[in-house]
């Protein structure tokens, strides 16, 4: 079983349980997961923070403390990490790794999977129309959560 963190089109966050990645996908595909609070077909998958395990996740539990690396360019963990810190630790990489194309992400994200313009990291903002676009064109994209407002320190 795989919990996701689904958005709507119109904002509304909710929990979609599946048997697999697959089956999420296909289900989406059909058009058959929609949003529980307004009947929306338009799905976007949010980024969630998860437990992240390494081969040398038990040393680091034996020392109490989360180790996280940027190794390569890829951000990983080392033992388990909470959500807060997994979440401030992904916004850091987003902001170092990424460039801020602000409104122009949706149709910058479009030229890149048409092959117009070289692939890059960006970040930025979309509507829920572009979001849908995107979506419906499969272009990879997903929306990055913010950290708890008591956390963001």
């Amino acid at each position: 079983m795989i919990i996701y963190d689904l958005m709507c089109d119109d904002g509304h966050r909710f929990e979609g349980w599946f048997p697999s990645a697959d089956a999420f996908e296909r289900q989406l595909a059909r058009g058959q997961v929609i949003c529980e609070i307004c009947g929306s077909p338009g799905i976007t998958r949010l980024l969630s923070p998860v437990h992240m395990k390494h081969s040398q996740a038990k040393e680091a539990s034996e020392n109490h403390r989360p180790v996280k690396a940027l190794e390569g360019g890829e951000l990983t963990a080392i033992g388990e990490i909470d959500e807060i810190s997994f979440l401030k630790t992904l916004r850091h990489y987003v902001k170092k790794n990424f460039e801020n194309v602000g409104e122009n992400f949706s149709q910058l994200a479009r030229k890149m999977q048409t092959g117009e313009i070289p692939h890059r990291n960006i970040v930025g903002q979309a509507t829920p129309e572009e979001r849908r676009e995107l979506q419906e064109n499969n272009i990879p994209h997903f929306i990055l959560p913010d950290v708890p407002p008591e956390f963001d320190n």
